[in-house]
């Protein structure tokens, strides 16, 4: 299976690995700080089982502690599905993406079905961009 991992650090600085190794996962989580166009995305060439990319990006509050919020997406039958899951726990988030990266999904049990959410966001941003 072929990877592509996209790094953003700010606006228009994107910088995409191909086929990335376990270090470069760990360095672009490890580098995310919690600000605007600061996120990594883990996209698979091909779907895994429907799973077709994961995210982070690191939530933004005025706690002491870094919360990331991940994002898993999934199509089937061309219907898209989100889920969502916070953590603190930066270590089990790099072992998730590292696991992706070794054709292995994310089990969202219990994850939340984001969704709805996902889909007003981007037709929100649509609507903004057509003025």
């Amino acid at each position: 299976m072929s990877f592509n991992l996209k790094v953003c650090r700010g606006e228009d600085k994107m910088e995409v690995i191909k086929n990335p190794s376990p270090e470069a996962i760990e360095q672009a989580i490890d580098g995310i700080i919690p600000a605007a166009f600061h996120f990594v995305i883990l996209e698979a060439n091909s779907r895994l089982n429907g799973c077709g990319c994961i995210q982070t990006i690191i939530k933004w509050d005025d706690k002491p502690q870094i919360d990331y919020m991940v994002e898993a997406h999934f199509k089937a039958d061309g219907k898209f599905t989100y889920y969502r899951h916070y953590t603190t726990d930066a270590d089990w988030l790099k072992k998730l993406f590292r696991l992706f990266a070794l054709d292995i999904i994310p089990d969202v049990e219990g994850w939340e079905d984001a969704t709805a959410d996902v889909l007003r966001q981007i037709e929100k941003s649509r609507k903004k961009k057509d003025g």
